[in-house]
């Protein structure tokens, strides 16, 4: 008895408006990829739907500028294929950061790691600090350039010099 009250509820519940939103936006973020094809969906992804109005993160202003004019025919293309109706589609850079997954943000802290020991990375020295400094610049023994003491440690030479070495081995 109190299951079929729980089910005539859950189904009351998602007869209603938000309720409904909520789902379509969901189906819309599944099937993007789809609606816009893959090049457009690495470089947008659907921000929120708001009172009929799609707002779609791009990753610069020039896909924005561009989806511009597309966004009738993309709209279109939503209302046919999803039952989706909408007022209109707005693309911005703002939403692009508001859309970032924990992907992003997870390879985003990894590249910062790489950096923070990466041997090219050149850190510098607190004016008036009594200590050596932690990566100080010295002279690459074949070109005499300034050079991280880090990367004649880890190659010998700077890297423009290791990497003409590289490309001449390896033609």
């Amino acid at each position: 008895m109190a299951i079929h009250r729980l089910n005539r509820v859950l189904g009351d519940l998602s007869q209603e408006q938000p309720w409904q939103a909520s789902h379509r936006f969901q189906q819309l973020l599944h099937q993007w990829p789809q609606l816009v094809g893959e090049a457009v969906a690495t470089h947008t992804r659907p921000a929120r739907l708001d009172r009929q109005i799609l707002q779609v993160g791009t990753a610069t202003a020039v896909w924005a500028q561009n989806l511009q004019f597309e966004r009738h025919h993309l709209r279109r293309k939503i209302h046919q294929q999803l039952g989706l109706p909408l007022r209109d589609i707005q693309f911005s850079t703002v939403y692009w950061a508001e859309t970032r997954t924990a992907d992003d943000r997870r390879d985003s802290h990894q590249q910062t790691q790489i950096w923070q020991q990466h041997p090219c990375r050149f850190l510098p020295h607190p004016q008036g600090a009594s200590t050596p400094h932690p990566n100080p610049i010295t002279r690459c023994p074949q070109c005499q350039g300034p050079t991280p003491q880090r990367e004649l440690e880890r190659w010998g030479v700077c890297a423009f010099c290791i990497s003409q070495q590289w490309h001449q081995s390896h033609p």
